[in-house]
């Protein structure tokens, strides 16, 4: 699918095979401007860039749901399940209830099965981004996205929001199942 594939042709094949995150690795221009398009008459699509796609109900909702995979690009479990999510709601299998945002963070280091290509991004947000690292401007392009899927979802209604960052434990942990939360400095 290179040359002069156009967005409808683009459309057609995340429909029909729901493939966006092979087409996000293998052919990153495909998406190098928004694409925005419906499934049947429930759900508006949004894709912001390669590996950054959003589901939004027609329907009225009160979550903003954000899953991202693949910040580190050897923990194939989170990105295999956001993977087939992903499948099923393009192809009209499974459809959203919620605002849903799925984030595939690193796909250079995905192509390459490595934890990162030049820096661990998972270290690299909202600390204003200083290198020029291939993570880094990624990093912060995955920061305008979220502010831009929140900012949709702003309709002057209390909004739940949900970030969940997945990841796989690479190594033996004395806890068989856990989760990491952030420190939020004395806030709620």
């Amino acid at each position: 699918m290179l040359g002069k594939t156009t967005k409808a042709e683009v459309i057609d094949k995340l429909l029909s095979t729901g493939d966006f995150l092979s087409l996000s690795r293998r052919n990153p221009q495909l998406f190098s401007s928004e694409v925005t398009f419906c499934i049947a008459d429930h759900t508006e699509v949004k894709i912001y860039a390669e590996g950054v796609i959003s589901f939004n109900p027609k329907a009225s909702t009160v979550k903003d749901i954000i899953l991202s995979s693949g910040i580190h690009g050897n923990e194939t479990a989170p990105i295999e399940i956001c993977d087939a999510f992903v499948r099923d709601i393009l192809r009209g299998q499974l459809i959203v209830a919620q605002r849903v945002l799925f984030i595939f963070g690193n796909l250079e280091s995905m192509d390459i099965a490595q934890r990162f290509v030049e820096e661990n991004m998972n270290r690299l947000f909202s600390i204003g981004h200083q290198s020029n690292s291939k993570e880094q401007i990624r990093a912060a392009k995955l920061e305008q996205y979220v502010a831009q899927f929140y900012a949709v979802g702003d309709s002057g209604v209390n909004r739940e929001r949900s970030h969940y960052d997945l990841h796989t434990a690479i190594r033996r942990s004395k806890n068989e199942k856990f989760a990491v939360y952030p420190y939020l400095h004395g806030k709620p």
